[in-house]
């Protein structure tokens, strides 16, 4: 029986993780996490916080999402509703294993991700991403409660101005703008807490040109872009979104923002197909491509998107459950000249 512990919904602000782990025998952590209480801000919207608790934790323990929520809010449906999409997948781009929701609040938000992970070869299995970044410093440092004006080793102190004070905290917000920064470059991070390994600082990871790193999948217009990879079985998952942050009173959320998309492949030789997921239109473009080739999506748009690419066909079978049209996503095939996915 897998055994977890998790905490009032501050994320991994209000209490240290590695520490809990470290003094009781769990199997995983499962951090709670309210909007307007994790960290989140004008730069890091709530869905994306919650990528980054996700690979935080990961850099020493196995956790997923547990109580979770946009609650009390102002905020449309529409925005809540991406909160949640954000929240899933940039958590399972982060290698957490799931995501749990006590509200139930659009589940058609994550059945399709169980549809589309279900649609992946049996034996995928993706790699740890080799860019890693130390942050053991800059955490260690952030959870110091000692350093906060409101905490009291020997009385009770208010929690939740204190929480506001750790959340603002210019470590944690290191952090997160490196977590922010792999998304916007469209580079996988693991992060690390030591030097050991050969990890990246925090500033060099700052200061590193994008332009130098090998990268399979590339989205060019503006997109953020987080991705699994797999080469053993020749699949990669990606998800790209298209966000500016507004605040609706203390929660800062993301909503749509009108770009550009294109992605282009760099991948390892061979014949792949593709799959592009539009998760508003509920239709997915399937193709074959070559190693090297591109994907014009749209001149503008503000849809979020999945991309499946793999060696083998896949068969997806993702349904239109928000709207209460059970239809199945249409596939377009399309199968063109040069390696280009149309």
């Amino acid at each position: 029986m897998p055994v977890t512990v998790s905490h009032a919904g501050f994320g991994l602000i209000g209490f240290d993780p590695f520490r809990w782990a470290a003094e009781s025998p769990i199997d995983f952590y499962s951090p709670h996490m309210y909007a307007g209480l994790c960290g989140e801000s004008a730069e890091l919207d709530f869905g994306a916080v919650s990528g980054a608790t996700a690979a935080v934790i990961g850099a020493g323990l196995v956790n997923f999402n547990g109580e979770w929520g946009v609650l009390n809010s102002p905020a449309a449906q529409d925005v809540r509703r991406l909160a949640h999409r954000d929240a899933l997948w940039l958590g399972l781009m982060a290698h957490s294993p799931g995501f749990m929701q006590w509200t139930y609040e659009f589940p058609d938000e994550y059945r399709r991700p169980a549809a589309i992970i279900a649609a992946l070869p049996k034996d995928f299995s993706p790699q740890r991403p080799k860019l890693a970044v130390d942050i053991g410093e800059a955490y260690r440092r952030f959870h110091d409660n000692t350093r906060y004006p409101l905490f009291s080793p020997d009385k009770l102190f208010p929690a939740f101005p204190f929480i506001r004070q750790k959340q603002t905290d210019a470590n944690l917000q290191r952090i997160f703008a490196a977590y922010r920064r792999s998304l916007d470059m469209g580079v996988p991070i693991r992060f690390t807490m030591s030097r050991a390994g050969g990890s990246l600082s925090l500033e060099e990871f700052a200061a590193l040109d994008a332009a130098t790193i090998s990268r399979p999948i590339r989205a060019t217009g503006g997109y953020q872009l987080a991705y699994l990879a797999d080469p053993k079985s020749r699949t990669w998952l990606a998800y790209l979104r298209s966000r500016k942050v507004q605040a609706f009173g203390r929660q800062f959320l993301g909503v749509r923002a009108d770009k550009p998309l294109r992605i282009h492949l760099d991948l390892p030789p061979g014949q792949y197909h593709a799959y592009l997921i539009d998760l508003d239109s509920a239709a997915v473009r399937a193709g074959k491509l070559a190693a090297r080739g591109s994907i014009d999506v749209a001149a503008r748009t503000t849809h979020d998107y999945v991309l499946l690419v793999t060696a083998r066909r896949a068969h997806i079978h993702v349904r239109r459950m928000y709207t209460g049209d059970a239809r199945v996503f249409r596939v377009e095939e399309r199968i063109c000249g040069q390696g280009i996915f149309c």
